[in-house]
């Protein structure tokens, strides 16, 4: 039985990798096991159960060789992953968006169309929905286009070499926006965006990669699809922007330097603009060139709409230590399945370390290969800046570690490289787990084909300033899951919407989002353990990932928590699923409330503790929620019982009170309560306490309250 264990689960461990000739073998191993032991057993029950797992395990095979035929149709697009020294793997298909964010407004509620409009207002310019009717954008005019929103804001680097604008056809006597899409040609020069530019170099080379347009679509005006020079000086930018693709129209007027040297990213090729383009429409809705600077998966996501994941390589937690074993063998097989782009940050570096490795300090760097040869994990990676190169293990200044079998694998010459200071570089994984400190991820979205996105806000006085103690009035979710397989991926991405630059640069917002299993109502955070509790984070994205197991449906509550709220918050939540969901609001179903302000006194005329209150409903099954809320000090409950019903009834209910005296707040949730008069009385652990509290009451049915 041990060996068909290891079996099932080598089997799965493949299937979920991707890695389907593997899994399929494994599979088909699953079954010899199983019909191995069918000889032998009597038992016609444990037979038949063996018969069930064989017809699954075949299932599963055939759909995965499905899986496989398919893939094949598309190599023209995806190449295969060249075998010479790398693990095999198949190139997966991609497959079309459900569910996919909609391009007009006919799939938004009124509340999701007053979210998303209300954030495109930016920084005092306004970028609205990109709809296919702007597809139709009007290019041509009377003379050049001047954009009626001015001149972007400067960088201090760029001002003081500063010497005029120049349009793009002053700039070159024979401008074009695409020549050839190269990593090697995106340069950055004097605006700090390295995370921004690296973002471009990755997406370049990942068109090269599997000869598919993805950074290249987002530029207009386009003839057959691709990105053209206009005369008149207007371009419009498709860009991932707070929660839906928005429109951004730049004119090409861009700042230049001593001898009409360009003063923004820009491509090696002087006669091609299409960096400078797409640099300067980000940076507009980024408030300026003078941008206070990002990470690589936040810009990436703006550029590509891929599912933006940060992975640390270092922790300080010892009882959470980073697989980096594990992380590498990801990210390696997933990235030669054209699934994910990656980029690489180091973290502070003392000057001493910078001159001797040649890398620079809380820099992102493009990472444009993996490898893994005879054991030895590679990247190959490259500085935004185009020069400044790793002067460690197997840079092309290493004559320790090359050997000639690795320099053939690589199609590699460590000494003619040295002519050539592009910033592009090998690096081992070890000195890169040294030297760096985190990865940053973009994912297709089209892996997951089942899809669902809310926009939202939540109220900066709604709730209280932290949710420790309740998470009764954060925004929640029921997310029904429909597995058909034993495994399901399921990931969250909560999305804040970011309007001006001041926000982005001081982000004091700690977003994240915890998981609950049965898909109702949170009252109490920990009452109940939650599945995924994620740790609050500054970023505009937060992403959390589950792996449920077990066929059939199953209900989950998405709970929006934040560390300190300070602000109204608009946000769009997305779910990424390989099996079908349904993503809906938890909206209250109490119609009826009211709050009670009540104190603990031992002056009898001034103790308000007890009410009363009276259900005058012609039904016998009514619900309600009281919530006490009180000074954190207060170990508080509430205890209900029953004085008078208002007809007789088979409903038994005398007493209820919740279940433990809890700090500063306490909720006591009743199913069928029959109508008539009930005495509330407040109570503290601690007998002779002084204090107010209030009390919140909903209701199924109208009610009255009076003092007890």
């Amino acid at each position: 039985m041990s060996s068909l264990r290891n079996s099932v689960a080598r089997a799965i461990a493949l299937d979920e990798s991707g890695d389907y000739e593997k899994a399929i073998e494994s599979y088909v191993q699953c079954i010899d096991i199983i019909m191995n032991e069918m000889k032998n057993e009597k038992d016609n029950k444990k037979k038949d159960d063996m018969r069930k797992k064989i017809e699954s395990f075949i299932k599963r095979a055939e759909h995965l060789k499905l899986e496989l035929k398919k893939s094949t149709i598309s190599d023209d697009m995806f190449p295969a992953v060249p075998n010479d020294e790398l693990v095999a793997t198949s190139p997966s298909e991609f497959k079309s968006e459900v569910n996919h964010t909609p391009s007009s407004n006919d799939l938004l509620s009124k509340e999701e169309i007053a979210v998303l409009m209300e954030t495109s207002l930016i920084n005092g310019v306004k970028y609205v929905p990109f709809m296919d009717i702007d597809l139709k954008e009007k290019f041509v005019g009377n003379g050049k286009f001047k954009d009626p929103d001015g001149l972007l804001k400067l960088a201090l680097k760029q001002k003081e070499r500063l010497k005029g604008w120049k349009r793009v056809s002053e700039i070159s006597p024979k401008p074009v926006i695409i020549d050839k899409i190269d990593c090697k040609s995106v340069k950055q020069t004097v605006v700090s965006d390295c995370s921004f530019v690296a973002s471009l170099s990755i997406t370049s080379e990942y068109e090269n990669k599997f000869k598919k347009q993805l950074i290249t679509k987002i530029l207009y005006p386009q003839k057959n699809g691709i990105p053209i020079y206009n005369p008149y000086g207007k371009y419009m930018v498709q860009l991932y922007i707070n929660g839906i693709k928005r429109k951004v129209i730049i004119d090409d007027l861009l700042p230049v330097g001593e001898n009409g040297k360009l003063l923004c990213s820009m491509s090696k090729n002087s006669n091609e603009f299409w960096i400078s383009l797409i640099e300067k429409a980000y940076m507009k809705v980024m408030g300026g060139y003078d941008f206070p600077g990002s990470s690589s998966n936040i810009d990436m996501y703006a550029l590509t709409g891929w599912i933006p994941e940060r992975s640390p390589l270092k922790t300080t937690d010892p009882d959470n230590p980073v697989d980096n074993e594990l992380v590498f063998n990801k990210l390696f097989h997933r990235y030669h399945q054209g699934h994910c782009l990656i980029t690489v940050s180091t973290g502070k570096l003392s000057k001493e370390e910078q001159e001797r490795t040649g890398l620079v300090e809380l820099h992102a760097y493009a990472v444009l290969d993996l490898r893994e040869i005879d054991g030895t994990k590679l990247l190959k990676l490259k500085n935004p800046w185009t020069h400044f190169e790793w002067k460690g293990n197997y840079s092309d200044t290493d004559t320790e570690h090359w050997t000639p079998r690795l320099m053939k694998a690589l199609d590699y010459d460590p000494k003619s490289s040295q002519n050539n200071d592009d910033g592009i570089f090998w690096i081992d994984y070890k000195s890169l787990i040294h030297f760096f400190d985190v990865f940053y991820i973009n994912w297709d979205p089209n892996i997951f084909p089942f899809k669902g996105v809310i926009h939202d806000s939540w109220s900066a006085g709604t709730g209280p300033v932290k949710d420790l103690y309740t998470v009764s009035q954060n925004p929640q979710y029921t997310l029904d899951v429909f597995p058909e397989y034993e495994t399901t991926s399921i990931w969250i991405l909560l999305s804040r919407h970011i309007t001006e630059i001041s926000d982005f640069e001081d982000n004091k917002e700690y977003i994240t989002v915890i998981v609950y299993e049965g898909g109702n109502k949170i009252y109490l955070p920990f009452d109940v353990k939650p599945i995924h509790n994620g740790a609050r984070i500054n970023s505009p994205h937060y992403l959390g990932q589950l792996l449920i197991k077990g066929k059939g449906p199953k209900k989950y509550t998405l709970v929006v928590a934040q560390y300190e709220k300070s602000k109204t918050i608009l946000y769009s939540l997305r779910v990424f699923s390989t099996a079908k969901i349904k993503l809906k609001k938890i909206i209250s179903q109490y119609k009826f409330n009211e709050k009670l302000n009540g104190m603990w006194s031992s002056n009898e005329s001034e103790n308000k503790s007890s009410f009363l209150i009276v259900l005058d409903d012609s039904s016998d099954k009514n619900n309600l929620v009281f919530e006490i809320k009180a000074p954190k000090q207060y170990h508080a409950s509430i205890y209900l019982r029953l004085v008078s019903l208002k007809r007789p009834t088979h409903n038994s209910f005398e007493t209820a009170s919740c279940d433990k005296y809890r700090n500063g707040y306490n909720v006591l949730e009743l199913k069928d309560v029959p109508s008539g008069t009930f005495k509330i009385e407040a109570k503290t652990y601690t007998e002779n306490q002084n204090g107010p509290f209030f009390l919140s009451i909903q209701s199924s049915c109208k009610f009255r309250t009076k003092p007890a």
